[in-house]
């Protein structure tokens, strides 16, 4: 699950560091949601748009490597 947002981050690294170097930003599917100061933020945000196991919250460091946090939701089925 998320397995679709994470590769869309990954191949669109460098265009997402330029633009939100430093923030959280909320990927559903192949898009951006939205961008935010703290992870909470971002989901707190999420929770209420989206279900809960559909969007993937990433953290942007100018580093790809050197950060990778797995967050996870119980999904509704």
């Amino acid at each position: 699950m998320l397995e679709r947002e994470y590769a869309w981050y990954k191949a669109h690294y460098p265009e997402l560091v330029t633009e939100y170097l430093g923030k959280f930003i909320v990927i559903v599917e192949d898009e951006v949601k939205g961008a935010f100061g703290s992870v909470q933020d971002a989901y707190n945000d999420s929770i209420t748009k989206f279900p809960l196991g559909t969007f993937l919250i990433q953290e942007i460091v100018d580093d790809p490597g050197k950060l990778l946090k797995r967050f996870y939701s119980r999904v509704h089925v």
